[in-house]
């Protein structure tokens, strides 16, 4: 791979995104593990829903910024230290969501001997 591929904005978009997607294969073998207690399997929820947030977000960055390639005509100039502020919110203001909208969700996480899951219960009108 040669330097000038390596470090440009699409090539880190991808592997920020190729990370992500990969922790998550992980998060998501290694939760059988943690099925037993019901810590473990909050944990690893939170984990999943906070790797699949940043998968999407780095989905969308990939997006805005083949628009930005392909689509947009005028050059308005190059946006400085792109990739930088995009794993800022990717990787960063995801850990938020992450982290509060479960606490909401504690009765639904369902647990058994060999998995763990989030569900969604009726809701009662």
């Amino acid at each position: 791979m040669t330097s000038k591929a390596r470090h440009g904005k699409v090539t880190q978009i991808l592997l920020n995104l190729c990370v992500s997607l990969a922790i998550l294969l992980i998060v998501l073998y290694a939760a059988e593990q943690f099925a037993n207690s019901r810590l473990g399997c909050r944990v690893a929820n939170i984990m999943r829903y906070y790797l699949v947030l940043v998968s999407l977000f780095w989905n969308g960055i990939e997006a805005h910024n083949m628009y930005r390639m392909l689509v947009k005509v005028f050059d308005t100039g190059e946006q400085s230290h792109f990739v930088l502020k995009a794993a800022i919110v990717a990787w960063g203001k995801t850990r938020t969501l992450a982290l509060y909208c479960p606490n909401g969700t504690r009765r639904y996480t369902a647990c058994s001997e060999f998995f763990c899951w989030l569900f969604i219960a009726r809701l009662s009108l």
